[in-house]
């Protein structure tokens, strides 16, 4: 559980250099900005001059261009769509050959055997993850989206808005989101983080390559014990084979063009409670990204409220024996309360200071899943020794769920 409290978050750049230039950040699985009222005037201005020389993709000028082109460029450029602000003004800069997907599946379905039906594009590009359109590149063809595949960024220069990528290519900007992602951590090359047979796992390349060794394995070892080695492992259980996981080794930003101009990516995020945290799910990714498009279209937009939440699914393969869901949402701080097993169901309860800060479910029943929001949100307080002596997750659930009404009645 310790990966959640590293999730990635909401960045929000504390040099007003790059607000002034147009730069919006945003960065991983994802994160997104933190709007400034200062900046959004600014853009709104400098965008009507821009949008002449920009109408069209005739030359190098782009209105708007998001760098990087994973969930967050998808449900960016699905909210662009929306405010009519896509059509001859967006460009999508990826390193990567496909139109942006749903990252999850690589770690669940697109791992399955072929006799479990796997997940394969394009049944998972964004936004069929939130039960949106599917965004074919058809469809960013039809929207007037321009989209430059298989060209990593290289450099950036924030005085001229020009961005140049690795072919050489460059760009002109009037408004940049940059919606990188991550990088998976990587083992040292002196203990074999290069050897034949050790695979990391953030693309498409990626899940073909472990895939490819799947087919030829007895054993796999997944160094990684957060939700998606927990995948990757059911995964490969599927395959039936001899299956250890050992320990979490992460991820982190992927900004390294960008780092060189003054961009602090360890200052911001996005508030929780009484704390700054980072917040590396698809949920936010999803989320952050349509907030930071109305951020940059609109004079006044909410705040970005954001309850730090994960779920994962594994063994869902055809013929297995059963489903596992899991669901948490808050802050895994304090003491821990496990109640319950893995038959049929386990939960997890953080306390701090006496209150309930995050609670995780494992196959919960939808009324059950529907409560772990409002207690992570509410914070309650809670009577600790009910919930470790609590017989059942049910009963722990009841235990929680009224502190909820206590608290309501105070």
């Amino acid at each position: 559980m310790s990966s959640v409290r590293r999730l990635m978050a909401t960045l929000s750049s504390s040099s007003s250099s790059l607000w002034k230039n147009g730069l919006s950040l945003r960065s991983t699985q994802s994160t997104s900005i933190v709007r400034s009222p200062a900046l959004l005037g600014y853009r709104r201005t400098f965008r009507r001059s821009f949008v002449v020389a920009s109408s069209s993709f005739d030359n190098d000028n782009r209105e708007f261009v998001i760098v990087g082109g994973g969930n967050a460029a998808g449900y960016a450029a699905r909210t662009f769509v929306e405010h009519g602000m896509a059509d001859g003004r967006l460009c999508i800069v990826s390193k990567e050959a496909y139109a942006p997907y749903e990252r999850p599946a690589l770690t669940k379905a697109y791992l399955f055997p072929l006799d479990k039906k796997p997940a394969r594009l394009p049944g998972f590009h964004t936004c069929v993850g939130s039960g949106g359109e599917r965004q074919t590149p058809e469809w960013y063809q039809e929207k007037g989206i321009e989209t430059i595949y298989n060209e990593p960024v290289t450099s950036i220069d924030i005085e001229k808005h020009t961005l140049t990528t690795n072919s050489g290519k460059l760009l002109k900007y009037g408004s940049l989101i940059v919606a990188t992602g991550c990088t998976a951590s990587r083992f040292p090359e002196k203990i074999g983080g290069n050897l034949p047979g050790v695979h990391y796992i953030r693309d498409v390349a990626d899940a073909d390559a472990l895939i490819s060794s799947l087919e030829k394995a007895k054993k796999v070892v997944i160094v990684g014990g957060g939700y998606i080695g927990m995948e990757v492992a059911a995964a490969a259980v599927a395959w039936k084979l001899d299956t250890t996981v050992i320990i979490g080794i992460g991820a982190k930003p992927a900004v390294g063009p960008f780092e060189s101009v003054g961009l602090n990516t360890t200052v911001g995020g996005i508030q929780l409670y009484d704390r700054i945290a980072r917040v590396e799910h698809v949920d936010h990714a999803r989320r952050s990204a349509q907030h930071c498009v109305k951020g940059l279209l609109s004079a006044q937009t909410h705040n970005y409220d954001y309850l730090p939440y994960f779920y994962s699914r594994v063994f869902e393969y055809e013929g297995s024996s059963r489903k596992v869901w899991w669901q948490f949402f808050g802050d895994n701080v304090g003491e821990a309360i496990e109640v319950g097993n893995f038959d049929p169901k386990i939960a997890t309860f953080w306390i701090e200071s006496g209150k309930l800060k995050g609670v995780l479910l494992e196959s919960g029943s939808p009324e059950e899943f529907q409560l772990l929001p409002e207690l992570a949100r509410s914070q309650p307080i809670v009577d600790k020794d009910k919930l470790e002596n609590a017989s059942s997750v049910e009963e722990a659930l009841d235990i929680a769920r009224s502190s909820l009404q206590v608290k309501a009645s105070v």
